[in-house]
């Protein structure tokens, strides 16, 4: 998705739910087909942070990379 709505057509704007967010320090997926995981993200040597949104309570997001970067959601 396109933060700006910039063509709509082409990258539309999200719209859903997350339940997990990984970010790496390596590239994860390429190449032309993707098969989106269907078990929970685990944390290895290349993830920066790892959040299972499932898991937050109140509005802490905790992050179980291992890196301690902690969020707060806002509400």
């Amino acid at each position: 998705a396109e933060k700006h709505d910039a063509g709509p057509a082409t990258y539309p704007s999200f719209y859903g739910y997350m339940t997990e967010v990984r970010l790496s320090n390596s590239v994860r997926y390429s190449g032309a087909s993707f098969t989106p995981p269907t078990a929970r993200f685990t944390p290895d040597a290349n993830t920066v942070y790892l959040a299972h949104m499932t898991e937050s309570a109140g509005t802490t997001i905790y992050d179980v990379s291992g890196n301690a970067r902690h969020g707060t959601m806002e509400v």
